[in-house]
């Protein structure tokens, strides 16, 4: 996911996007390091946050079986 470059760019902290999207800064954290799973509701509020569609934020999801998550 490429929720942390974009919330970089425009400068924000985790506060800002979490916070419109309804969640806890550490839970936008976990997501976007992939170490929290999370529903399409969820991925759609952040990418709201964002100002993005789904597309935007969604890149290349990659399955890591050993740990049991695609990221």
């Amino acid at each position: 996911m490429r929720i942390r470059s974009l919330r970089k760019a425009r400068g924000w902290s985790l506060d800002r996007p979490a916070e419109r999207a309804g969640i806890s800064p550490s839970r936008l954290s976990r997501i976007g390091t992939g170490h929290r799973r999370l529903s399409l509701d969820q991925l759609t509020a952040i990418a709201t946050a964002l100002g993005k569609t789904l597309d935007d934020v969604v890149i290349r999801p990659e399955r890591d079986e050993r740990r049991g998550l695609t990221t």
